[in-house]
């Protein structure tokens, strides 16, 4: 769905004449955040109840990560770009071809397509309520229950804070950040330190909403 999107969206967004014309710097960060949609969707299909506000946010994390370990290969590899762009874009080509390859359908999208027969949860464990969950998709009121918006509620207000508190901006520019900022400290080793956090953060509030 993201991908298709994409197809369409993006050649009238490079359009030099278009109104919200974008350049190619900003035409991946387009793709990067289609492309996490799906990955949120199928893991709130296929999880248990229990766990699923926390797997949810491991998108997320899993960002946090990658972030990390492109600041070490940067501080490693300063001299050295290309090889650091080239080993942060092996590692996603490879899991986009294996979970093609190895995921199955989720239960609820096997229902939406009629595919009943189809549905079952050998290839996705997890308990026969994910079934019956899904014969109940038309049901609005389930949504008022406490344990459907309060989840809700948290999950948005972290992704919010996330989004709107320009932390990609300081991410993105973290290094010019820091040597304008006059820090003593090495800038690569502080980026490293940056990345630290935000990846222990974010796994704190992921565990955080099991409770």
């Amino acid at each position: 769905m993201s991908l298709g999107f994409s197809a369409i969206a993006l050649p009238e967004l490079l359009r030099a004449d278009s109104p919200d014309h974008l350049d190619i710097d900003e035409a991946s960060w387009f793709g990067t955040g289609m492309a996490s949609i799906p990955a949120c969707v199928y893991i709130a299909e296929v999880s248990d109840q229990s766990l699923r506000g926390m797997l949810v946010t491991w998108p997320s994390i899993g960002i946090s990560a990658g972030i990390l370990v492109v600041y070490i290969l940067g501080a490693f590899l300063k001299d050295n770009w290309r090889l650091v762009a080239g080993l942060s874009a092996a590692f996603p080509i490879l899991t986009a071809v294996s979970t093609l390859v190895l995921l199955p359908e989720s239960p609820l999208w096997l229902l939406s397509k009629g595919r009943d027969r189809d549905t079952e949860l050998r290839a996705v464990p997890g308990p026969q309520e994910a079934l019956q969950a899904g014969r109940q998709l038309g049901k609005l009121r389930a949504l008022t229950l406490p344990q459907a918006w309060k989840p809700l509620f948290v999950l948005n207000g972290y992704f919010f804070f996330q989004q709107f508190s320009g932390i990609y901006v300081v991410v993105y520019y973290a290094v010019d950040i820091i040597l304008q900022a006059g820090v003593s400290m090495d800038e690569y080793v502080v980026t490293v330190l940056l990345g630290v956090v935000q990846l222990v953060a974010g796994i704190g509030v992921s565990f955080a909403l099991t409770r």
